[in-house]
């Protein structure tokens, strides 16, 4: 997390344009198009101290963390919670699906790919490893920890 404000960035982006939305400081990493389908983000991010927050909805596209992003020290954990549609998150070797309700907990030290084909409405949390070790041991957790829906009842 880079600069702390309290001021939302929104940005709505479609095709290539979604590229930029990283360089600008809306989203937490990059995003590309997948070939061969519409893409576009509508996404508002909020940046606290300590806390970084993101809510939006995108489509046709795949936000990757490479090994050498992962490389460079950044420690932090996301909690990626799908409200609705289909993510496909793969990482450390392993590929799991996000349906409705379903969430995530990555690691930004871990390379991984989030691949979201068709219209997905999501939020994201952001928070500094160091910030949580304190009430928890998340060292412990693997790089894709995935939380399911309760059932409707």
């Amino acid at each position: 997390m880079t600069r702390p404000a309290t001021d939302a960035l929104h940005a709505q982006e479609r095709g290539s344009a979604v590229q930029s939305l990283h360089r600008r400081g809306v989203t937490f990493v990059p995003f590309r198009p997948i070939p061969g389908l519409a893409c576009g983000a509508d996404i508002v991010t909020r940046q606290l101290p300590g806390l970084g927050l993101q809510s939006g909805t995108v489509w046709g596209n795949r936000h990757e963390h490479t090994h050498a992003d992962a490389g460079r020290g950044n420690d932090d954990l996301s909690i990626h919670i799908n409200l609705s549609g289909l993510s496909i998150v793969a990482g450390r070797g392993r590929e799991m699906t996000l349906q409705d309700g379903d969430a995530v907990l990555l690691s930004y030290s871990e390379a991984r790919t989030v691949t979201r084909p068709g219209c997905v409405h999501h939020r994201i949390v952001r928070l500094p490893r160091a910030r949580s070790s304190h009430s928890c041991p998340i060292s412990t957790m693997p790089c894709c920890a995935r939380f399911r829906a309760a059932p409707a009842r």
